[in-house]
């Protein structure tokens, strides 16, 4: 990708730049930086990394945990963050579907209809149905009794040359 992108004016379009962490943000903005860590120094981040490591640290502070002890982002204090952060609000344009509908109310632009959602269709499917031979054939290739695959550190007996007492 930075060779395709290498010297030309890029225009990303994402429904989720931050999918699982703000790093996925900062490999896209990388791509049109070529990791030129000083690359935002005209509004003062003089390393790209070390702003998203800061990000990072600021939303852990900000993270709750379930009761399941699975940590989450308490995703007001977050969508706050983020809006306040100078680099984020720089290059990153949120707009949502009703945003759209009330600015082209607002502007005397045209009715937009955007699709309405479907509920899911459920599949009847079977895993036993399309790959009943492939399983069977995996079950085969791991079985206890006779693997089709054996490697001397999992199982150092197979291939033991002694005698075997029955202490081993």
């Amino acid at each position: 990708m930075f060779d395709t992108c290498e010297g030309k004016q890029i225009f990303m379009l994402s429904a989720t730049p931050i999918n699982n962490r703000l790093l996925d943000l900062q490999r896209m903005m990388e791509l049109f930086t070529q990791r030129q860590g000083d690359y935002f120094s005209n509004i003062g981040i003089n390393s790209l990394k070390g702003h998203f490591i800061t990000l990072e640290k600021l939303l852990d502070k900000n993270m709750e945990s379930t009761a399941l002890d699975v940590k989450i982002t308490n995703s007001n204090e977050a969508e706050q963050l983020l809006s306040d952060d100078l680099l984020f609000r720089e290059l990153v344009i949120q707009r949502s579907r009703s945003y759209v509908k009330e600015s082209q109310k607002k502007y005397g632009g045209r009715k937009i209809d955007f699709p309405k959602k479907n509920d899911p269709i459920v599949a009847d499917y079977s895993i036993k149905e399309s790959y009943g031979k492939l399983l069977s054939m995996f079950q085969k290739a791991i079985s206890k009794k006779n693997p089709l695959f054996s490697l001397a550190i999992y199982r150092p007996l197979n291939f033991y040359k002694g005698e075997i007492d029955d202490h081993m």
